[in-house]
């Protein structure tokens, strides 16, 4: 462990990258010296982006540190530049960087080199990612593509887009002739009282989705019902607002094993909506997917999609919005 290690940057909305380049530098260095960049350094530097101020940003870093019970071996400057002290300073001997920032570390120890001083050793921390494998940052989250988590957020222009059916809308008297007709497909329900619809109709969904909720209240018929012994319950968490990557992950497994005939229930810690769109773009050609459409769209009733190739593309085009 280095006895004194610097680490450096904005740390905008202190996300999960940062936490973790700030936890790789106390777990290499005995006492951490954190540069945080001034309103100086924003106005010259990232001059026209919506960056927290410093006191705030300084604010959400000092609760972070007492948080994780490493404040009293910490000290925050400001940082004016892209060097802040550590050409000239005695007293740090180690620097922690990501690839993104690893040509200022070499910088510094050149200029330290001009002055006599020892290089700085260096540790770099590798990128964390987001869930569509692309790097966490600060400039994604205030452009609403990614959470501080990584996860994938619904960009606001989607949502009227997202409103509109998929597939046919089926209203109450229509229903269940519909649903039987389809029996022998493969029928996926995404929803509570689209999948009680379907077990309803006399019908089992090789995949069904729900949340234990309607309308973000918790819905009672699924505390008490008991799916066939068949059903494997699977339980992931994501939304609302953003698909998780494990749920994807739930989904293709579930594909990867239709031939086998298994049946799967996926309950979802958060909200399940948005899981019809990886659930079409996975789902075998000619399967039928089943999923409400609310009251506020103005048509109430049941949404069936029947997945074609030319259906699988159209989502997937939706799906690439969210990245």
């Amino acid at each position: 462990m280095y006895k004194h290690i610097v680490v450096g940057g904005t740390f905008d909305g202190l996300h999960k990258g940062h936490t973790y380049l700030l936890t790789k530098t106390f777990a290499s260095g005995a006492r951490v010296t954190i540069g945080l960049t001034s309103e100086a350094y924003i106005r010259r530097f990232k001059k026209g982006k919506d960056i927290t101020p410093h006191s705030k940003r300084y604010q959400a870093l000092t609760s972070w540190l007492r948080h994780q019970g490493v404040a009293e071996r910490t000290m925050i400057v400001p940082l004016d530049n892209r060097w802040g002290s550590t050409i000239i300073a005695q007293d740090i001997d180690a620097i922690a960087v990501t690839r993104d920032n690893r040509t200022t570390a070499d910088e510094i120890n050149m200029l330290r080199h001009e002055r006599g001083l020892p290089p700085l050793a260096i540790v770099e921390v590798e990128l964390i990612p987001a869930e569509d494998q692309r790097t966490i940052s600060s400039t994604r989250m205030r452009e609403g593509e990614i959470d501080g988590e990584g996860r994938l957020l619904l960009p606001d222009s989607l949502r009227p887009e997202l409103q509109r059916p998929l597939g046919k809308i089926l209203e109450s008297s229509g229903i269940k002739q519909a649903v039987l007709k389809n029996r022998d497909n493969v029928v996926i329900a995404v929803g509570d009282v689209t999948t009680e619809t379907v077990f309803l109709c006399g019908v089992k969904p090789a995949l069904a989705i729900i949340d234990l909720q309607v309308e973000r209240k918790p819905y009672q018929p699924f505390e008490s019902f008991k799916f066939p012994k068949e059903y494997t319950i699977v339980r992931v968490k994501s939304g609302p607002g953003y698909i998780a990557k494990a749920a994807i992950e739930a989904v293709e497994a579930w594909a990867s094993g239709i031939r086998e005939r298994k049946r799967i229930v996926l309950v979802i810690d958060g909200e399940e909506d948005l899981l019809t769109l990886p659930v079409i773009v996975h789902a075998p050609i000619g399967s039928i997917v089943y999923y409400g459409h609310p009251p506020s769209t103005g048509r109430e009733g049941l949404v069936e999609v029947v997945v074609t190739k030319e259906k699988k593309t159209e989502v997937a085009r939706l799906l690439t919005r969210f990245t």
